[in-house]
């Protein structure tokens, strides 16, 4: 599946389209979710901070469900981090969404 993704997004890989089509031909189905990346998200919650001047997005934003869920992530994610537990929110990441005035609580 990663090397289909990279494929798909013109990245280097051994996939070519040849074997895509063998494997296409075995009926193996590709499906690559659509998902977000994390800068992704990142601006579009700058994007919100500068309609509505905060980086509050409700949990259940309307206008942007998956944005106000990603929100409430990074929160859980940080308090992970501080009770040492593992977690996929870096120090990098952290000084990106206080450098946006993102409050934690």
């Amino acid at each position: 599946m990663q090397q289909l993704k990279r494929y798909r997004e013109g990245k280097k890989t051994k996939l070519t389209p040849e074997r895509i089509a063998l494997l296409e031909g075995l009926g193996l189905e590709h499906r690559i979710r659509n998902t977000c990346t994390w800068m992704e998200r990142f601006l579009e919650l700058k994007e919100f901070k500068e309609h509505h001047g905060n980086c509050n997005v409700p949990q259940k934003y309307k206008a942007n469900p998956s944005l106000g869920r990603w929100v409430d992530n990074q929160k859980t994610q940080h308090k992970k981090l501080y009770e040492g537990k593992p977690t996929h929110l870096t120090i990098e990441r952290i000084q990106l969404l206080v450098g946006l005035g993102f409050q934690w609580r």
